[in-house]
């Protein structure tokens, strides 16, 4: 009998300790992403690093969807818990310069229910934001909108203002008001100064709450201090399905031992990452 106690505390702390997981999610701008990465053996072997930490994940500046379709073949080479696949965006931007938008998520954790795109009949965005609905059988929250966002750095005051648009028409077109808005806002340094931010309507609206402080760097490089990417929720559930304390910058540079040079070459940035957690954890602050 005393035996099969045992197993079956272990069992079940077992199961707890997988369920504490939650849903990983992150934002990543992988800086001009296209087959010229995917080609390079050492930036790939990085990326997949750095991937594989993640459930969902929205990847900007892509230049060449064929590189995000690469991408999640690598991935799913060593993929142990679910498989990986994608969702792209169109090509955006008003000049031959354009980006897609891409969520990369595991097929097991997510069921993707819609895909968003933003009409801008006001041609406010450079990137018309991108959103995607997905459905969690195991987290706080069930269904939410992940908006993407790359916004125009000269300018920035004006687009992150109509992202509240964004969420408004999105919201009305699927009925959802929980949502993750996240992406490489260019929300700090000299594209936006504390004071403009704090009278932004996005900042503003009390709806909205922004998880990646002010004093966090999300660049790789060495002459700059700002926290372009930034997490913001929308939505009663969504903003008590987040443990605080999850949100975080991943300096894959430290983490994994790279010099400066080797991880310039992945990317400019660092992503964001999060925990939405799941129906047995109480989520923090």
């Amino acid at each position: 009998m005393g035996r099969l106690v045992c197993l079956l505390v272990v069992v079940c702390l077992s199961v707890l300790v997988a369920r504490s997981n939650g849903l990983r999610v992150a934002s990543f701008n992988i800086k001009w992403l296209s087959m010229n990465k995917i080609n390079n053996a050492t930036v790939l072997g990085i990326l997949k690093k750095v991937l594989l930490r993640y459930d969902i994940v929205l990847v900007l500046e892509v230049r060449n969807p064929a590189a995000i379709t690469a991408l999640v073949t690598e991935l799913n080479r060593n993929a142990t818990e679910s498989p990986y696949t994608s969702v792209i965006s169109k090509a955006l931007g008003r000049s031959s310069y354009k980006e897609e938008y891409a969520f990369i998520y595991r097929t097991k954790k997510v069921i993707v229910t819609s895909t968003l795109q933003f009409v801008d009949k006001e041609d406010v965005f450079e990137r018309e934001p991108f959103g995607v609905v997905f459905y969690s059988p195991t987290t706080v929250v069930r269904s939410f909108m992940y908006i993407g966002m790359h916004l125009k750095p000269s300018d920035v005051p004006r687009e992150l203002s109509h992202v509240v648009d964004v969420y408004d028409n999105f919201t009305a077109t699927t009925h959802t008001q929980n949502a993750l808005l996240a992406g490489d806002l260019n929300a700090d340094c000299h594209y936006l100064s504390r004071t403009a931010l704090e009278h932004n309507r996005l900042f503003t609206d009390s709806r909205f709450r922004w998880l990646v402080d002010n004093e966090a760097d999300t660049t790789v490089s060495t002459h700059t201090d700002c926290a372009y990417d930034r997490f913001i929720t929308a939505g009663q559930v969504m903003g008590a399905a987040i443990a605080r304390r999850t949100v975080q910058v991943y300096d894959f540079q430290a983490e994994l031992g790279l010099d400066f040079n080797t991880a310039w070459s992945v990317s400019d940035h660092y992503p964001i990452e999060l925990v939405i957690t799941d129906g047995e954890e109480i989520p923090v602050g």
